[in-house]
C-alpha cells in the first residue's frame, strides 16, 4: 500500500523528495491538482489537499505493517501534519492533573490533546448565552446522550447535551464555545430524537414522539414542526443507527413488525407531504427487548442501511 502511495504522489508531485522509509520517520504527500478540500471551502485558505505518513518506530521494510487511516472530523483541519503516536512498546502513566475548570481549555500534559470541560458543576446555575433562556441549574449529570447519537449537529453549530435528573432536561449548547444557548422547547414531545444529518436541515431533530404514535422533523431553534407523519401504530421509541445517511428513510417497529418511511421523497415520486410509509413486515421477534416480556428472541434495534 505504501508503495502505491507513493507512485501516487510521483505522478501528482513529482518535484517533491523521495521520503526516506525510515523507522519513526513521517513525511508528508501533497496532491495539487486535486480539489479543494473541506477545510479550504471552509475557511477560504489555500492549501492544497496533503496527507501525512508516519512510519511506526519498529518499521521493517521486509515485514507487513497494518495500514492505518485516520480522517479529521469537520472541515478535516488543516494541519495534515497533526500530532500522533506511533510508537507500539510506548506506556504511559496517568497523570495527576486538577479538574478543568468550566470552559477553560486546557492541554493534556501527555499526549497534548486539547481539552474543554463543556458542563458546570452540579447545582451551578446555567449561564446561557441566548436570548430566549434563563434559569435552570446543572444536574449531577450532564452528558451526551449515546455512543451512536452524533452529538454535533450538521453544521458544527450546536451541540445537544443531556442534564439528567436537571432542570431543564436537554440543552443545546454552541458548537464552537460550547456555551448553553437554549433549552429544549416546550412544544417539543420528545420520545426519541437524533439530528437530521443533512447540511440543509441542520436545526431540526428527527423525532418519535413519547407515545410512538408520530414521527417527526422539529426546528429546535425557531421551535416549530417542520414535517410530521401519523404512523400506522404505535412504534418502539428507538433511533438507534437510523436515519440513512442522506436523512431520507428511517425504519420504525414494534414487538413483531417493522416497516420503513421515505421522509424526503425524490422523483418520480410526490414531494413531501405526499405520504410514503411501507408496509409493515414481520421481524420474527417476539418482543422489543425493554417491553417486559419473558422468553425471547428479543428485537433490541433495528436500522435502515446508511445508502437507505
Amino acid at each position: 500500500m505504501l508503495v502505491v502511495l507513493l507512485c501516487v504522489a510521483a505522478s501528482v508531485a513529482a518535484s517533491e523528495p523521495t521520503p526516506q522509509l525510515a523507522p519513526g520517520s513521517k513525511f508528508t504527500i501533497v496532491f495539487p491538482d486535486m480539489p479543494p478540500t473541506f477545510y479550504c471551502l471552509d475557511t477560504g485558505q489555500k492549501i492544497p489537499a496533503q496527507m501525512t505518513v508516519f512510519l511506526p518506530t519498529n518499521y521493517d521494510r521486509n515485514r507487513k505493517h497494518p495500514l492505518l487511516i485516520f480522517l479529521e472530523g469537520g472541515n478535516g483541519g488543516g494541519d495534515p501534519a497533526g500530532s500522533f503516536l506511533v510508537e507500539p512498546r510506548a506506556v504511559f502513566v496517568v497523570p495527576a492533573v486538577p479538574r478543568p475548570a468550566y470552559l477553560q481549555p486546557v492541554v493534556d500534559p501527555t499526549f497534548g490533546t486539547r481539552i474543554v470541560r463543556i458542563a458546570d458543576d452540579t447545582g451551578r446555575p446555567i449561564a446561557w448565552s441566548g436570548t430566549n433562556a434563563s434559569g435552570g441549574a446543572w444536574a449531577r449529570i450532564a452528558r451526551h446522550h449515546y455512543s451512536d447519537d452524533q452529538p454535533w449537529n450538521s453544521d458544527g453549530t450546536l451541540l445537544a447535551l443531556q442534564n439528567l435528573g436537571g432542570a431543564p432536561g436537554d440543552l443545546y449548547l454552541d458548537g464552537n464555545t460550547y456555551q448553553p444557548r437554549f433549552a429544549r422547547p416546550k412544544n417539543y414531545d420528545v420520545g426519541t430524537d437524533r439530528w437530521h444529518p443533512g447540511r440543509q436541515h441542520p436545526h431540526e431533530r428527527i423525532n418519535i414522539n413519547r407515545t410512538g404514535t408520530r414521527l417527526e422533523w422539529f426546528d429546535v431553534v425557531r421551535g416549530a414542526q417542520t414535517r410530521c407523519w401519523e404512523l400506522p401504530f404505535p412504534v418502539a421509541r428507538e433511533l438507534e443507527m437510523n436515519p440513512s445517511s442522506d436523512g431520507r428513510f428511517v425504519l420504525l417497529f414494534d414487538a413483531t413488525h417493522m416497516f420503513v418511511v421515505d421522509m424526503d421523497p425524490q422523483p418520480p415520486h410526490a414531494p413531501y407531504p405526499h405520504r410514503r410509509i411501507g408496509p409493515p413486515a414481520k421481524h420474527g421477534a417476539v418482543g422489543v427487548a425493554d417491553d417486559g416480556r419473558s422468553g425471547g428472541p428479543w428485537l433490541d434495534w433495528a436500522s435502515i442501511s446508511p445508502s437507505g
